[in-house]
């Protein structure tokens, strides 16, 4: 007769309880695991400090208009002021090298220490791990920018020729319509900076590289007319959306339905090449 001990350390016994176990359960693991994964992501984003780097980066702007105009601002039309400060400097500056030191800390910084190494030790699955990671990522990048553009929205009204504060209501569709374009432009950007860094040291080179390509050398070799440069088909809904506000110069053959499927596609493809991406790493 065998004793409870015998028993619990024999094959049959544990190879019952792997049978009992649901698969039910198994998922809510995976997803316990997730949700712990994205709360570490938050602290690693906050802890990285880089984040600081960004803001100063963004509203060092704001002292040298107001130095410019010798803090004797008066603003017409404070819609036009907050686009223009959107598109001319945010948007095609600030918003790409943004995305770079947000997305950093969460890939390459994590790569370059090994800490990813603890990640990817059995039992949490590579999937959950990329998973969390694109959320925070995402989150990240849209609340840190979220905030910057409304902080400018602020400013332009505050100096209205008007009043302060004239006409801040009246111009929250617009603002929304750009909390719209900003949202399609943090999927695409953050994803792949995140991707990229994923590569380790080297990743952060290759990011870099990646935002100078963007913003300097696709006008340099004439790419800007080309319909598969992202910001081409944001510029195409931004036309779309801010009619009164915004004529970009987009793509003669890049259709408005055709743009939305880029920027909905493009973020996908970008999440899926990262899970085979971990996933190669494991193989190798």
């Amino acid at each position: 007769m065998t004793n409870a001990k015998d028993e619990i350390n024999s094959t049959h016994y544990i190879e019952d309880i792997i049978r009992a176990k649901s698969v039910k359960k198994l998922v809510f693991d995976q997803q316990e695991k997730l949700i712990n994964s994205v709360k570490i992501g938050f602290k690693t984003f906050l802890n990285s400090k880089k984040w600081l780097i960004y803001l100063a980066f963004a509203f060092v702007w704001i002292p040298v208009i107001l130095l410019i105009e010798d803090f004797d601002l008066e603003i017409k039309r404070p819609d036009e002021a907050f686009i223009d400060v959107m598109f001319d400097v945010l948007f095609p500056v600030v918003f790409i090298f943004g995305c770079l030191l947000l997305s950093l800390p969460l890939s390459a910084d994590e790569i370059s220490d090994h800490s990813i190494e603890l990640y990817l030790v059995r039992p949490i699955k590579r999937e959950v791990y990329w998973l969390s990671r694109w959320i925070v990522v995402n989150v990240v990048v849209y609340c840190v920018n979220i905030i910057i553009y409304f902080i400018y929205y602020l400013f332009v009204h505050a100096f209205a020729e008007e009043g302060t504060f004239a006409g801040i209501e009246e111009n929250l569709l617009v603002f929304g319509k750009v909390a719209i374009i900003l949202l399609l432009a943090t999927l695409i950007y953050s994803g792949c900076f995140l991707l990229v860094g994923m590569i380790g040291n080297r990743g952060l080179l290759l990011s870099f590289m990646l935002a100078i390509f963007e913003l300097f050398i696709i006008n340099f070799f004439f790419l800007n007319k080309n319909p598969y440069i992202p910001q081409n088909n944001i510029y195409k809904i931004a036309n779309d959306l801010l009619p009164n506000h915004v004529d970009f110069d987009t793509p003669d053959d890049l259709e408005l339905l055709n743009a939305w499927i880029y920027v909905t596609i493009f973020p996908i493809i970008v999440f899926f090449v990262g899970t085979f991406y971990l996933r190669m790493r494991e193989i190798k």
